[in-house]
């Protein structure tokens, strides 16, 4: 997200600057794809996350598993909490997204996208790291019970291996997806601007 000053910037240049020979209608679609791909990646995560919900309650509830420590069912209550506070999280952007106004001025929309940019920038900042300590304080207080009937180095093997693939995902696998979500954001943007200019001659 760190070339959306200089995009703001260039959208209030003069605007002879603009690029003449920009097709609206192809532009108009690159953004509607860009917003369609952005709207289905928050749709499938609260899915995702819905559905892991419902099989960790059916787990920890239902099924014939029974937990021989209360705070094993304390930390299942947490994971749950956690995610599904998640879900709403990602329905409120999925909402805030969708209300995007297509058929707004391209300076209007522009700065609808401007403002929705903004938004997400903010959200990250905050929300992924408390998703990540109080997912993983949840899943910290489960291994107590989970880990007991291990040997050490079953024990210790099991907790690197959780512990390396939870920092692969919050580092690698959750900068690439901010990259890719940033990459689209741009590009509407930058699209928007242009036509913006282009209008405006």
């Amino acid at each position: 997200m760190k070339d959306f000053n200089a995009i703001k910037d260039m959208w209030q240049q003069q605007p002879g600057t603009a690029n003449k020979d920009i097709d609206p209608v192809t532009m108009n679609k690159l953004r509607a794809d860009a917003k369609t791909v952005l709207l289905r990646h928050q749709l499938i995560a609260a899915i995702t996350l819905s559905a892991t919900a419902l099989f960790i309650i059916w787990i920890g509830f239902f099924s014939s598993i029974v937990f021989k420590l209360t705070i094993t069912y304390l930390a299942l209550l947490l994971l749950i909490a956690v995610i599904l506070l998640q879900v709403a999280v990602i329905v409120y952007t999925y909402k805030k997204l969708q209300k995007i106004d297509d058929t707004l001025p391209p300076a209007a929309h522009l700065k609808q996208w401007e403002s929705y940019y903004g938004f997400r920038k903010k959200q990250i900042q905050w929300n992924k790291p408390l998703y990540f300590i109080f997912l993983n304080l949840a899943m910290g207080i489960y291994f107590i019970e989970m880990l007991r009937g291990l040997s050490l180095l079953w024990g210790s093997i099991s907790l690197l291996v959780y512990i390396g693939w939870m920092l692969f995902a919050y580092i690698v696998l959750g900068k690439r997806s901010q990259e890719k979500e940033s990459k689209r954001l741009n590009g509407i943007i930058e699209n928007l601007t242009k036509l913006s200019q282009q209008f405006a001659e």
